[in-house]
This record gives structure tokens, sequence and C-alpha cells, in this order.
């Protein structure tokens, strides 16, 4: 019975270490993705104004 009981809250740690990894990656290529969209925004921003200015 203790045994079992190790096993799975060992497991339970063990999943809810691999959820918190997912998590914190997802978390990075979001944050990622964001910055990337805001790079490309701003990009094509400065675009239309150099094309509004000539």
């Amino acid at each position: 019975m203790s045994e079992k009981t190790g096993e799975i809250k060992g497991k339970a740690k063990e999943m809810k270490g691999e959820m918190k990894g997912k998590a914190k990656e997802m978390e990075g290529e979001i944050k990622g993705k964001a910055k990337e969209m805001k790079g490309r925004m701003k990009g094509k921003a400065k675009e239309a104004e150099g094309k509004n200015k000539r």
C-alpha cells in the first residue's frame, strides 16, 4: 500500500514538474512571438511612414 502511494505521489510530482516546464516553455514562445509581431508592426509602420513622406 505505502509503496503504491509513494509511486503515485512520485508520478504526480513528475507530472507537475512537466506541466510547469511546458507552461514556462509556452510562455516563452508566446512572449517571443509577441516580440516578433511587435517588431513586424513597427517595421510596417515605418514602411508606411516612408511611403507617405514621398
